[in-house]
């Protein structure tokens, strides 16, 4: 499995049933599809799942959310020549049948094809854009500030490794402010992320999503004979909880 080094994550819209479990920036080599199954981390069932597929390049371009063995949404996914996801296209929603929703994503890019500016249409009259101000020798941002509706939301500062891994970011926001920091193991593979938040909340466990236990986690990965992962754990003090589930086709 090889990653695309970049760093343009996708952003929450508001189109999506579950949760996305699956970095669409990640590049997945001689794989045409693949199954991610969450788990409860406190039920150790896995109900929601996705199922992927991909083109020749490795990049998603279908995806399906289900809950159990029932579809809940579709989504298409479109990229550019320079393979940047332009378009989230849902084509199914179980409670909306006949509504097709877009996510589109424009980008103004440098001579050098470093991206300046990235502009989500999240609807009408809502949009999200970032600024890239400033990048490192490898073409990765390392300042951009996010506008949303045109006001300034939020300043991110990114540092990385000598491979381009993404090793610290930092959230600067009005009043408050959030560091991740990761480690990763020889397959590139996150297996330690912190959070530090200022000021500290006071209800922390309101911050962790995504089935986050705690602000410090370490994890563990399970590989099959050609160097993918098919399942991730959380290690506790104690024990290790079953996260997700990949399956290759």
């Amino acid at each position: 499995m090889k990653k695309l080094l970049v760093i343009f994550l996708i952003l929450g819209s508001g189109l999506s049933f579950g949760q996305e479990i699956y970095d669409m920036s990640v590049r997945v080599d001689s794989v045409n599809e693949m199954i991610v199954k969450p788990y409860n981390l406190f039920s150790s069932k896995s109900e929601y799942w996705q199922h992927y597929r991909f083109d020749n390049k490795g990049r998603a371009i279908n995806g399906k959310f289900y809950f159990k063995e029932e579809l809940r949404e579709e989504f298409v996914y479109v990229y550019n020549e320079h393979d940047l996801l332009t378009h989230q296209i849902k084509i199914f929603d179980i409670n909306h049948k006949d509504k097709v929703d877009t996510l589109e994503t424009k980008y103004i890019l440098s001579e050098d094809n470093k991206v300046l500016v990235r502009k989500s249409i999240l609807r009408p009259n809502d949009t999200l854009i970032t600024k890239y101000l400033k990048h490192n020798e490898n073409k990765l941002p390392v300042l951009s500030k996010v506008y949303h509706r045109d006001k300034l939301s939020t300043t991110w500062t990114y540092e990385y490794d000598s491979l381009s891994r993404l090793i610290k970011s930092t959230n600067q926001r009005d009043t408050s402010k959030t560091i991740e920091t990761r480690k990763y193991n020889d397959n590139d593979d996150i297996i330690y992320s912190s959070y530090e938040y200022y000021p500290e909340p006071k209800e922390p466990n309101i911050y962790f999503g995504g089935g986050r236990l705690k602000p410090t986690e370490n994890y563990r990965y399970v590989y099959d004979s050609l160097g993918r992962w098919t399942e991730k754990y959380l290690i506790l003090e104690d024990k290790e909880l079953l996260s997700i589930v990949r399956e290759y086709k």
